[in-house]
């Protein structure tokens, strides 16, 4: 007869005996106890050119229908917003995203494999930058250079953050005349 197998973890108590022949009588029946552990498999987390750590870990695997939950961290990255995870280095296999259930994948010799996963990064640029604030000096007398003291000028990114800008460029530089009725802010990333 087949020994049953068993997919789950823990402690069977497993009867034989040996069956006999013409010349043999069959054993007296038997007992043992197998313990089978929970199979463990490492879910494997990568920056993939991001900064910070997004700690590995190891799961346990009772049965095939058990879950693992990817981590909620998500790694830094200057320029760049976080875009999830993707089992592919390059982007191109199945993407995860923080707090997705994973189901492992169970090999031919019933052992489950590891799963690695790689930070996916879009590229942030300025959408737009804004005067919150006017300067306290709106007035001026032709020779006198713009003053800035008091502006207050905001970026805006494509991923909706802002940030205030502390250097800029200002046209004109120089002294203003009476044909300038503007002046032009300008931000380099």
């Amino acid at each position: 007869n087949e020994i049953p197998m068993m997919q789950e973890a823990g402690t069977y108590h497993v009867w034989y005996k040996a069956a006999g022949d013409d010349d043999h009588y069959d054993s007296e029946a038997a007992c043992v106890d197998v313990t089978i552990s929970e199979a463990e498999y490492s879910i494997i987390y990568h920056a993939n050119d991001g900064s910070g750590t997004v700690v590995s870990k190891n799961e346990a695997v009772g049965s095939a229908e058990d879950r693992a939950t990817i981590s909620s961290y998500a790694p830094d990255r200057e320029g760049y917003i976080f875009d999830g995870w993707n089992d592919a280095e390059d982007g191109n296999g199945k993407l995860y995203a923080n707090g997705d259930e994973y189901t492992p994948v169970q090999n031919d010799d019933k052992s489950f494999a590891d799963l690695n996963l790689y930070a996916q990064w879009r590229a942030v640029s300025l959408d737009s930058i804004s005067i919150n604030t006017a300067p306290s000096k709106t007035e001026y007398f032709e020779g006198e250079s713009f003053d800035p003291a008091g502006m207050v000028i905001i970026a805006t990114y494509t991923d909706g953050t802002t940030k205030e800008v502390i250097s800029y460029n200002i046209i004109p530089s120089a002294a203003l005349t009476v044909s300038d009725d503007h002046i032009t802010v300008s931000y380099n990333l």
